[in-house]
């Protein structure tokens, strides 16, 4: 019987036929108004797209491991979807897990978009209450802050086997120096966090602000950077960080005891504070615009152009989805530099106008 059984689920998977259920995939777009079943794109209709994250959340609450599903929403839009967000009620598993996406088409050109999805809540904090929860491509940013706050958090996750990611997302702050700001708090010890290709930026220069701050989690922070965060990436736990850029603030890494840290770049002296390979301090980062919130590498970058290592066992791109390395050494931090060569117009897309529209062609 065992040795039909085995048949039968090979035959699925060359068929690549689901062996765990359905894949359950749902819409929002803020051009949409409240009421839809979400099933659709559309903006009206009883089947248009719920209008934020919050009215699919609060409509979608399941049991994912019962449904032998999993989930998967589309997010687009170019006004501010501005509901606060809480992933909670549900029962998700490794198998049956949630993902929250902005389609690469529809997403941010590895800068903040007001044209593109973005959660802008002001004084928004969003909870991640759920294991297997993950965000492609999302802009999360608080424009206005009047009180000490924590952008996204995690809260009520399971003490094993859970898994929160975030690929090629920004999470900015409100850049306002007189109040407490962590632009990402895993409040649980037994979360393990995965940041890949990410920009954290703004939390500001109050002494307790942070880009990350991950007290005894398990991380994985991948190409990651960091910029005008009074601490960079601050947090106990179990890490291991390679190719992060980080630049500003007072301490560019604090407190982070049971880091193992490789090939990443800060502007002042604490990259090498761990020990690791590769780790580069007191460096000077050039950015394409960084008055301008563009912090895609420019071609004249000495701080973090070529000195990354290769992570193409575990993905292969950058926060613009464009293929590392872009050169003949990856880069370290979120973008990846492509330099011109024969029959590529390459280092011209670094500029400001030329990289967005030539997006998904050559960079």
């Amino acid at each position: 019987m065992k040795r039909y059984l085995s048949a039968i689920l090979s035959l699925f998977l060359l068929l690549g036929v689901s062996v765990y259920g359905a894949t359950v995939e749902r819409f929002v777009n803020t051009a949409s108004t409240a009421g839809g079943d979400g099933t659709t794109n559309a903006t009206a209709g009883a089947n248009r797209a719920y209008t934020s994250l919050s009215e699919w959340e609060a409509a979608e609450q399941t049991d994912l491991v019962t449904d032998t599903d999993v989930h998967l929403v589309h997010c687009e839009g170019t006004v501010a979807d501005t509901a606060q967000l809480t992933i909670s009620g549900w029962t998700t598993g490794s198998s049956n897990d949630i993902t929250i996406q902005v389609d690469s088409d529809k997403r941010h050109d590895g800068k903040y978009d007001t044209s593109a999805y973005r959660l802008e809540v002001n004084d928004g904090q969003h909870l991640i209450g759920e294991d297997y929860v993950t965000f492609s491509g999302v802009q999360i940013h608080m424009p206005v802050q009047t009180s000490g706050k924590w952008l996204v958090y995690t809260s009520g996750i399971s003490a094993t086997n859970n898994s929160i990611v975030f690929d090629k997302c920004i999470l900015r702050g409100a850049d306002n120096d007189s109040f407490q700001l962590l632009l990402f708090n895993g409040f649980d010890s037994d979360a393990n966090l995965v940041f890949r290709n990410c920009l954290f930026y703004d939390a500001g220069n109050h002494s307790e602000s942070s880009g990350t701050k991950n007290d005894f989690a398990t991380v994985a922070m991948d190409n990651c950077t960091f910029v005008n965060c009074f601490v960079g990436i601050r947090g106990t736990g179990t890490w291991v960080e390679r190719n992060n850029l980080v630049q500003g603030g007072s301490f560019n890494w604090a407190s982070d005891a049971g880091h193992t840290r490789t090939f990443c770049s800060g502007s002042d002296a604490t990259a090498d504070d761990q020990g690791g390979t590769g780790n580069r301090i007191n460096q000077t980062f050039t950015f394409v615009n960084a008055g301008a919130g563009d912090y895609h590498l420019a071609s004249d970058d000495v701080g973090a152009r070529n000195f990354g290592t290769d992570l193409s066992g575990t993905f292969t791109d950058d926060i613009d989805g464009e293929t590392r390395p872009g050169e003949s050494v990856w880069d370290i931090g979120a973008d990846e530099f492509f330099a011109a060569v024969a029959g590529h117009v390459g280092s011209l897309v670094n500029g400001p106008l030329l990289k967005s529209k030539l997006r998904g062609l050559v960079k």
